[in-house]
């Protein structure tokens, strides 16, 4: 039996000079955190990020906003328009907590983000169909006998 939902889930890519070091499918809805600590969900040693720094987390509401500051690059589509990071800031629909802009995202976002040498690249995609586990007959499982 195949599971589905209609739900998109986050599709995160590092790649770092021309070179893909990682890429995951999230499946639930979680902060993402990446640099050179250890207890970072996507943990980059080596490449000169800070120990961890916040590129996605989940407002109160449910959905997932991309957080930057104003020394980060990159280009992402909003509202089916591709737009650079600088110009999204700008806007007015762009809420500023602390040092970093908080941009709402939604299931047709997609787009790149540049911190120093490493690129982030995410899209929201439809989760590939996970099978359920396989089960033993009933006569294989054994029981009290």
């Amino acid at each position: 039996m195949v599971k589905t939902t209609d739900e998109k889930i986050l599709r995160l890519g590092v790649v770092r000079n021309g070179t893909i070091l990682e890429e995951r499918l999230l499946r639930k809805k979680q902060d993402v955190t990446v640099g050179n600590g250890g207890k970072n969900l996507i943990p980059l040693p080596n490449v000169g990020l800070p120990d961890s720094v916040k590129l996605f987390s989940v407002g109160r509401n449910g959905l997932m906003t991309l957080e930057v500051d104003e020394g980060m690059e990159g280009r992402i589509v909003l509202d089916g328009k591709v737009r650079k990071l600088s110009e999204v800031i700008e806007s007015d629909s762009v809420v500023r907590k602390g040092g970093k802009f908080h941009i709402s995202l939604s299931g047709d976002s997609r787009g790149k983000v540049v911190i120093g040498d490493v690129t982030f690249l995410y899209q929201f995609v439809a989760p590939p169909s996970q099978v359920s586990r396989p089960q033993l007959p009933a006569y294989a499982r054994g029981g009290i006998l």
